[in-house]
């Protein structure tokens, strides 16, 4: 009888400090989303075409030209994020929208998405050339051909002006999402765009 009345007690006593920690999360809840600072893509980068090395993007926050990413190289991230909650940041993602092409001139929109680097449980992160992904010189799909038969389909990135979506959640779920202008450049296109 001791027993039982020990397991009726703890049965009790359990859920009510479970669901008691839950209320508490739920009013700490402000419905005010984390907020995204100034963010840069690739500072201080450099390529090395025939031989030379050239910098891009100034590594200064203040100076906001288009950050350049070049294709085939690594998107790194610098920003900052910060909660009004203490410890209240849980994670950030970045997403690049492109187009790309095959050899037979078809289109398609294309998107890379990067989980970044682990800011749970910080109230202000301050992050420093976050390695998100590799932006690949081709894509290969499968699609089915014209007599029902499956091919592999090769997608090369088209240079241009592109977004970049930047996420930021906090624990309570609330998320800012801010998209930052970038250019999507081969080495080459770099490289002959510096010797005109």
């Amino acid at each position: 009888m001791k027993n039982l009345c020990l397991l009726l007690i703890g049965l009790t006593i359990i859920p009510m400090l479970w669901f008691s920690s839950c209320a508490k999360t739920e009013e700490d809840n402000d419905k005010i989303a984390p907020v995204i600072g100034i963010v840069r893509f690739n500072s201080n980068d450099t390529i090395n075409w025939k031989g030379i090395i050239i910098k891009i993007n100034d590594s200064t926050f203040t100076n906001r030209e288009l950050d350049t990413l070049t294709i085939g190289k690594v998107l790194y991230l610098s920003g900052k994020f910060s909660s009004n909650k203490d410890n209240a940041l849980s994670g950030y993602k970045a997403e690049l929208w492109y187009k790309s092409r095959s050899k037979n001139l078809k289109e398609r929109d294309d998107t890379l998405k990067a989980i970044g680097k682990s800011i749970f449980g910080m109230t202000d992160a301050d992050i420093w050339n976050n390695r998100l992904m590799t932006i690949p010189d081709s894509i290969s799909r499968t699609e089915r051909g014209k007599n029902v038969q499956d091919t592999t389909v090769f997608y090369f990135p088209i240079e241009g002006d592109y977004k970049v979506n930047v996420v930021c959640g906090d624990i309570y779920g609330n998320r800012d999402s801010i998209q930052f202008p970038v250019r999507l450049l081969s080495r080459k296109s770099i490289y002959d765009s510096r010797n005109k």
